[in-house]
């Protein structure tokens, strides 16, 4: 939200006087001050949808920051999404219900020894 800010006070979005300029384009339409600065950073990252602020053509930055947002946001929803998936699915106390076997024994299968061992799930299964 601050880069946006900083972007359109050296573009001169906000100065009084460029805007008076015949030949002066904005970088996104409709935007006046801090918290419509703030509203349209909320509407790229949660890809709300633009009501009446917009990104235009004439402001190449704001295109490529409005991208850069976008994309950032894109990876930490998926590692947030990851964070609270993996965390829902951890096992617990897992270890109280699997068993294994005291004896373990090696034998040959097909001229390789294989090292076996009993394994036993005591959760009821449907």
């Amino acid at each position: 939200n601050t880069i946006y800010i900083i972007l359109f006070l050296t573009s001169g979005d906000f100065d009084s006087e460029s805007v008076l300029e015949p030949g002066h384009t904005f970088c996104v339409d409709n935007m006046v001050d801090f918290t419509s600065a703030f509203l349209f950073s909320i509407e790229t990252q949660h890809t709300i949808g633009y009501g009446v602020r917009a990104t235009t053509s004439e402001c190449p930055i704001a295109i490529i920051m409005m991208s850069v947002q976008s994309i950032i946001g894109v990876f930490i929803t998926a590692c947030m999404t990851g964070i609270v998936f993996a965390k829902f699915t951890k096992p617990t106390h897992r270890a109280k219900t699997i068993l294994f076997s005291k004896n373990a024994q090696i034998t040959m299968r097909n001229g390789a020894f294989f090292l076996l061992c009993r394994v036993a799930d005591l959760q009821p299964t449907h």
